[in-house]
């Protein structure tokens, strides 16, 4: 597991219950041993990571591209053959262009 991985924040969050009362947690003065959450915490999967897709809507002959997600139009996020990755409003991953009329 790499030092930074992401893990979900529910999921570690469910299992604190479970971490808490569990006796092999427990040192002899009863409290629970940081040691051994943070081992099962890193035992937990990492996440994968999420993103609203979409595409830049562009006019055949305009210079503007709209975002297919929340629909803000923007200049300067385009050109034929490149285009910005993400929504600068919403923060959609932008998978291409669709031309429309």
């Amino acid at each position: 597991m790499q030092k930074d991985d992401v893990i979900y924040r529910q999921a570690a969050i469910d299992e604190l219950p479970y971490l808490l009362d569990y006796d092999g947690l427990k040192g002899e003065n009863g409290f629970v041993s940081k040691r051994l959450v943070r081992k099962m915490l890193k035992e937990l999967p990492p996440a994968q990571p999420y993103y609203v897709t979409g595409y830049w809507l562009i006019r055949k002959w305009g210079d503007d591209a709209k975002c297919s997600n929340c629909g803000k139009t923007f200049k300067d996020v385009y050109d034929m053959e490149n285009y910005d990755g993400f929504c600068r409003h919403c923060g959609t991953k932008m998978e291409g262009i669709k031309v429309t009329k």
